[in-house]
């Protein structure tokens, strides 16, 4: 049965409804959560995993040739970059993982439950950013 979610149709995919503990979750991070540090390397602050709901990719479920540009998108921002998160760590900060397909992407995925700032800034930390001019970096 098709359910409804923000006027988007969500699909159950065979074989995706439940995300393990060694997943990765690859997170679109906006140049407003970039903090931009003396030596010119950039990391991801704690806003930019604060939402309710935080709509993330599956890595599990994208083309390996693709990687992490798979979550930016077609046309990307100047800016953006991918922050990757492992599903066993979201998870010890008593977070949910829940499996969200949709139609036109059946590796989407949100994070539930509430995101106090410890826990973001603990999220923040553990993630490895992506950015799409340059190598993959630790956040902090």
């Amino acid at each position: 049965m098709d359910c409804f979610h923000a006027d988007i149709i969500i699909v159950p995919v065979q074989g995706t409804d439940q995300v393990g503990d060694n997943e990765r979750l690859w997170r679109r991070i906006h140049s407003a959560h970039v903090k931009g540090e003396a030596d010119g390397s950039r990391r991801v602050t704690s806003g930019a995993f604060k939402d309710a709901e935080l709509s993330v990719d599956r890595a599990e479920l994208v083309d390996p040739a693709v990687g992490w540009r798979f979550t930016l998108g077609e046309d990307p921002i100047k800016g953006v970059g991918v922050a990757e998160l492992m599903t066993r760590g979201v998870r010890s900060e008593g977070l949910e993982v829940v499996p969200r397909p949709v139609t036109e992407n059946e590796a989407h995925a949100e994070i539930h439950g509430r995101k106090s700032q410890p826990i973001a800034r603990r999220l923040a930390q553990q993630s490895v950013a992506y950015w799409p001019d340059d190598t993959p970096g630790r956040s902090t």
